[in-house]
């Protein structure tokens, strides 16, 4: 039927396998609107594509197959759409935090105690909280042990720290540095 293009063998296909596409897509959503809509979807995609379908040789896998890469593509999607959204929060709630936190005075006497940091202790520092690399992707990148990466971070906290005491709360230094060298 599916090679003489006729509608009644997608009539067929809807039939007998809806429910079952639907029980499927079930098990990646707990909606079960959102898995008829996405079963509904696959299958008039099928039929928008029959070409693809009439080569077929195991009909049943290769709907199930379609729907289940629906599911999964509609899972990626909304978990980036939601990663996006949730950033972008987060870095509006912690631009509100900084900038409620401390003054623009403030804000010139961090940036210059990490600029007077010593040259390795700084470079160190910015490339483990402003390029996120790790501890040892650091050492490889300035051909020093992990260890001494280690060290440097720690000194550079504890000059940071002595210079600004007072200045912050004491659990707050962290996350101010590396918000302001963001900016």
């Amino acid at each position: 039927m599916l090679n003489k293009n006729q509608s009644k063998a997608f009539e067929l296909i809807y039939d007998h396998y809806f429910a079952d596409l639907c029980l499927y897509a079930l098990r990646f959503f707990n909606d079960a609107d959102e898995a008829q809509d996405l079963v509904q979807q696959t299958i008039i995609r099928l039929w928008e594509q029959q070409d693809k379908l009439q080569k077929t040789e195991y009909l049943r896998t290769y709907i199930f197959h379609c729907v289940h890469n629906a599911c999964l593509n509609k899972l990626r999607d909304t978990k980036m759409r939601f990663m996006t959204e949730s950033e972008e929060y987060l870095q509006n709630l912690k631009w509100e935090f900084t900038d409620e936190l401390i003054s623009k005075e403030q804000c010139l006497e961090i940036e210059e105690a990490i600029a007077n940091l010593p040259k390795q202790c700084r470079t160190v520092l910015e490339m483990n909280r402003m390029q996120g690399l790790s501890y040892k992707e650091i050492a490889e990148q300035l051909n020093i042990l992990h260890r001494t990466v280690d060290s440097h971070l720690t000194h550079a906290t504890r000059l940071l720290r002595q210079k600004l005491k007072g200045m912050v709360p004491t659990g707050a230094y962290c996350a101010i540095f590396f918000l302001l060298l963001k900016r």
